[in-house]
């Protein structure tokens, strides 16, 4: 039987996932600090990056053009010689003309389905407290859940009265992307922006699998010691003897030798 797109792409991934694990990651700042901006903290809320140097991108080539679930190539054919790390806050926002009434009660059932359950573990918690103290701040929460569930019956049976929202706003998810600068050629560069693979969580927030990002660097100048625009065009500048001193836009030139041709 013919293997099917998807079964394809899946095997593509496997395949890419091993030549990966072949090739450990770039260590960062390791000799010399790269040119690398923004928060690095979303590493500790699991997300992956596998830094690449360039000379192995070209073993990435069939990979290319597919949408992996577990694997990201960020910047195939653009090594990076600048990264940028930045993070937008994305939720959504549905008002009350957009909320149906069967949504609504659903909605608002499976939140009271949530404080009963959290109701119980309190009440299975009061058979262990033996102190006094406990005893009364056990009995506050209970009450408070209680206050919270009656409430929330209310604003269920009472549609007309009450304006619902749904959102997910104050849930602070938000989305990371890496910029980056690379060679067009040898003067000039391109910037692109890229949103990164975001791990997989539950509903409680725990991560249930990680996800992979490649970023491929030129490792010579990313370098921070290494002001790569700045030395490549004063170096090449420093070849025309003959410049200008009274232009904003200074005129620069040189003797064009018969054995080379102008660049």
């Amino acid at each position: 039987m013919k293997p099917t797109a998807r079964s394809q792409t899946r095997l593509l991934q496997t395949q890419l996932l091993a030549l990966l694990e072949a090739m450990p990651s770039l260590v960062v700042n390791q000799p010399e600090a790269w040119d690398i901006n923004g928060p690095r903290h979303f590493l500790r809320q699991g997300y992956r990056v596998h830094y690449l140097p360039t000379e192995v991108m070209a073993q990435f080539a069939p990979f290319v053009g597919q949408s992996f679930e577990k694997v990201k190539l960020i910047n195939y054919l653009q090594p990076a010689v600048k990264l940028t790390y930045y993070d937008k806050h994305k939720y959504w926002l549905i008002k009350s003309p957009q909320i149906g009434a069967l949504e609504r009660q659903t909605e608002i059932d499976r939140y009271l389905s949530l404080l009963e359950k959290q109701q119980g573990k309190l009440l299975q918690r009061q058979l262990d407290i033996l102190s006094p103290g406990g005893e009364t701040r056990l009995q506050q929460q209970l009450s408070a859940l209680e206050a919270e569930q009656a409430l929330w019956r209310q604003i269920r049976d009472e549609p007309q009265a009450w304006e619902l929202v749904l959102s997910t706003y104050y849930s602070e998810y938000r989305y990371w992307y890496i910029s980056w600068k690379y060679h067009l050629d040898e003067l000039t560069f391109g910037n692109a922006t890229s949103h990164l693979l975001s791990p997989i969580r539950d509903r409680s927030g725990q991560i249930l699998e990680t996800k992979l990002n490649v970023v491929f660097v030129d490792t010579g100048a990313i370098l921070l010691t290494h002001d790569h625009q700045h030395k490549q065009i004063a170096d090449y500048l420093a070849g025309f003897p003959v410049r200008s001193h009274d232009l904003k836009a200074q005129l620069f030139a040189r003797p064009i030798q018969e054995d080379a041709p102008a660049e």
